[in-house]
């Protein structure tokens, strides 16, 4: 990880690599803030998004439409999963159909995911998130990145 002056957040960005969705690169974070209609809902941010996916209960899915990425998060793992065995091997769909979504209804941010080229996308991370992300010294799935980088060569 590498911060400002003032302890923030910043990319490493390499000719083959963007490491850490901060910065200029905050646009591939799922905090984003864009509008996405999914399931007949309207949200404010993928995070949003996906985090609704953890339940099949329309009232609780209408709920995190009103919440900023970082309440859709907290809400997220509050809430109750429909199907807890299930949501271990759907979630990366989940994260996919909010991502797809997300580059698909703004196209200022599909034009800026596929101006990221060819180069490999790391959602490096402080905050010990190793599936969908990766440490400082690249430990992790990257399962974000690995989603990202899918949906970029889709849209190409």
């Amino acid at each position: 990880m590498r911060y400002d002056e003032n302890g923030g957040r910043l990319p490493s960005v390499y000719d083959d690599s963007i490491l850490g969705f901060f910065g200029s690169y905050r646009f591939l974070s799922n905090f984003q803030p864009c509008t996405i209609v999914m399931d007949g809902l309207v949200f404010s941010s993928s995070e949003a998004v996906y985090m609704s996916r953890k339940t099949e209960k329309p009232e609780i899915k209408k709920e995190f439409t009103l919440l900023t990425p970082s309440q859709a998060r907290k809400h997220g793992q509050e809430i109750e999963l429909s199907d807890p065995v299930a949501w271990e091997f759907d979630r990366v769909i989940a994260m996919y159909d909010a991502c797809w979504a997300k580059f698909t209804q703004n196209d200022e941010l599909r034009h800026a995911l596929i101006n990221t080229g060819t180069k490999r996308l790391e959602e490096t991370n402080d905050w010990g998130d190793k599936f969908w992300g990766a440490d400082q010294f690249g430990n992790g799935r990257s399962m974000l990145g690995k989603v990202l980088m899918s949906i970029r060569g889709k849209l190409k």
